[in-house]
């Protein structure tokens, strides 16, 4: 979702889920807007789970959801304002991944199953473990243990260096960007 010039969103679980129970896991990333698109008319790539491009490894030990950006020739279908890498990583028990991130991109890895190694110096990293990336080098190494797989998200962009101004759900760069979105989206602001 590209909120733009405002957009009031809500998720909610499938109808199945509400009525059958079970579990529901997601991520919700905000990425910032170059000051050039923050007035943009909002907009909503759809895309369902079986439609984000999977990509597996020629020995069949890791397999990535490629959600924004490129892994291993595999290109995302979704398009995005900035340069944006977003990967979800999955590495069965004792396979190893290297992935090339933009070393001044700022960028940070997220364990959210299992447990492995980041980094060259394979730190030990479990479920819930984040680590931000340093701007050293332009391969990253990951791990998963021997007897455990793990999953992965991989979140890498280019740095867009404004100021930022928040108000409610909305981001702008100036207090008078912010008036507009409010008025705009016809709310009304407490301030």
């Amino acid at each position: 979702m590209t909120a733009g010039q405002g957009i009031v969103h809500s998720e909610m679980p499938t109808d199945e889920l509400i009525l059958r129970g079970g579990q529901w896991e997601g991520f919700q990333l905000w990425v910032n807007l170059p000051a050039r698109d923050k007035m943009m008319i909002p907009r909503y790539q759809d895309r369902s789970p079986d439609s984000i491009p999977t990509v597996t490894s020629p020995d069949g030990q890791v397999t990535i959801k490629v959600i924004a950006g490129e892994a291993l020739g595999t290109k995302s279908s979704i398009e995005t304002r900035t340069a944006i890498l977003l990967l979800d990583i999955h590495l069965r028990p004792g396979a190893s991944f290297s992935q090339e991130v933009n070393q001044n991109y700022n960028s940070f890895v997220y364990m959210w199953k299992g447990s492995g190694f980041f980094g060259g110096d394979l730190r030990p990293t479990k479920a819930g473990q984040v680590g931000i990336l340093s701007n050293e080098g332009s391969l990253f190494y990951m791990r998963a243990h021997d007897n455990q797989s793990c999953d992965i998200l991989l979140a890498a962009g280019e740095p867009i260096n404004e100021p930022i101004v928040k108000y409610g759900p909305f981001v702008m760069n100036t207090q008078e960007e912010i008036e507009q979105v409010i008025q705009k989206n016809n709310l009304k602001n407490d301030n």
